[in-house]
């Protein structure tokens, strides 16, 4: 089957509260709280220093409103994307976008334009990982299926400084390839800046998926992540030309983590590695 015939055989769900209430009394976790799992005390007590000293030079309440006016940007600029691929009159007009204008038209000249989507804001879930998402974008960039992220700031990004982005990429791959056996080759995170309204930016990044997945694998593997699903977890070592051992969870009892055992070259293909594996429980 080709990918796009893939890809469109994803299960389909409504966005609505409803579905996301049944969600998250089942025990389902968003790509955004997933990325919240790892926040540290640290993170937490230098947001409240930051909302702090915004306040304090600002004014009371000053945060607050630039919090508001950042999430309506995303929101203005995420919908007319969506309207712009559906053939449909922008759902926010140019003086209604305001400052945004030139932000709009710049990621579309350096960026949507070179975007075929498949699903635009497409909900992912996976019943048995307790994760779910939604896609701003399945399609192919410069011919090249992607799994496509938009995202909008005031400033540009340092890449350092987003991991919580690729994160969260990876965790709409990681639930695409166990809906569907399909490991989409790439992420892209396309984030449009406008720092100086007349000048916006817009940075390109892309990464390959395998690479983030197996991260993410890592970073949820050290907290318990898979332990909380309540599955007797058994690893498998994958060993490489080298003969350096990788560790990956490969089956657990409720099948959350069973990466293709039967499947030697989908499971390197994951992992990014060109040998077999080598079966037989490691440890929890």
């Amino acid at each position: 089957m080709e990918e796009t015939a893939i890809i469109k055989s994803l299960p389909s769900y409504s966005n609505s509260k409803e579905v996301f209430r049944e969600l998250k009394h089942n025990g389902s976790r968003s790509a955004g709280a997933i990325n919240k799992l790892f926040e540290t005390e640290a993170d937490r007590q230098g947001l409240l220093k930051w909302k702090t000293d915004y306040d304090l030079k600002h004014g009371e309440g000053a945060c607050d409103l630039y919090l508001k006016e950042c999430c309506d940007r995303g929101t203005m600029l995420h919908e007319n994307i969506e309207s712009f691929y559906k053939g449909e009159a922008p759902v926010y007009d140019d003086e209604t976008l305001g400052k945004y204008l030139k932000l709009q038209q710049q990621y579309h000249d350096e960026f949507l334009c070179d975007v075929e989507p498949i699903f635009i804001e497409k909900l992912v879930v996976n019943e048995k990982l307790k994760m779910h998402g939604i896609v701003d974008c399945i399609g192919f960039y410069k011919g090249k299926l992607s799994i496509i992220d938009f995202k909008f700031a005031s400033k540009e990004k340092d890449e350092q400084y987003i991991t919580d982005y690729r994160r969260q990429v990876a965790v709409y791959a990681l639930i695409i390839y166990k809906e569907t056996g399909l490991l989409i080759e790439q992420c892209v995170i396309a984030c449009g800046s406008h720092k100086n309204p007349n000048d916006p930016k817009v940075q390109i990044f892309k990464y390959k998926t395998s690479i983030l997945v197996k991260a993410l694998i890592d970073q949820l593997t050290s907290i318990n992540y898979f332990k909380m699903l309540n599955g007797e977890l058994k690893l498998y070592k994958v060993t490489n030309e080298n003969d350096k051992s990788i560790v990956v969870c490969a089956e657990s009892s409720d099948e959350a983590l069973t990466f293709s055992e039967d499947d030697t070259e989908l499971t390197c293909q994951l992992l990014g590695i060109s040998t077999g594996v080598e079966k037989g429980i490691i440890s929890c």
